[in-house]
């Protein structure tokens, strides 16, 4: 029985996954995270400004955390693809240490490094102009977020609340 409800559970949470488009759980913490902490903070602030009268204007203020945290989104996404490439660089051996074991540089071997720095550059590429949901999350809250910053202390200043 609790075999079956974990692989239930666990089914379900691939399902989910699968649905909105996101691969890997660390990935879905942490677009939940600035999801979550940018509502919050927005309405947190709001409601403080809307309560008491004063002219500090926090809900302003939460937009530059709202675009921070689209700017956190994208970023992640590109530290991602370097830490995988990196791994990849360091498990290959280097010239100065073939050189010292006496096996030396070949040019099938400079051959294969100028394809694997070809391949980077074209998945760099790849990353940058193909849009998932991660990019999505990313641009609609720097988009708030700037919107907030920049216009958000206009209902109050007006007296439209």
């Amino acid at each position: 029985m609790a075999v079956s409800l974990r692989s239930s559970i666990a089914k379900r949470r691939s399902h989910l996954n699968a649905a909105l488009g996101i691969r890997q759980s660390k990935e879905f913490i942490l677009i939940f995270f600035c999801i979550l902490f940018s509502v919050v903070i927005a309405v947190v602030s709001f409601v403080v400004d809307y309560k008491f009268d004063c002219e500090t204007y926090w809900f302003t203020r939460s937009g530059a955390l709202i675009a921070l945290s689209g700017a956190l989104l994208e970023y992640s996404k590109l530290m991602k693809l370097w830490a995988s490439s990196k791994q990849n660089e360091q498990s290959l051996e280097s010239v100065s240490t073939r050189i010292k074991k006496g096996n030396g540089v070949g040019l099938k071997e400079v051959a294969e490094e100028s394809v694997q720095t070809r391949d980077f550059a074209i998945r760099i590429y790849n990353v940058l102009t193909n849009k998932d949901k991660v990019d999505v999350y990313a641009f609609i809250m720097a988009i708030s977020g700037t919107l907030i910053w920049a216009y958000g202390d206009i209902p109050f200043i007006f007296g439209w609340l």
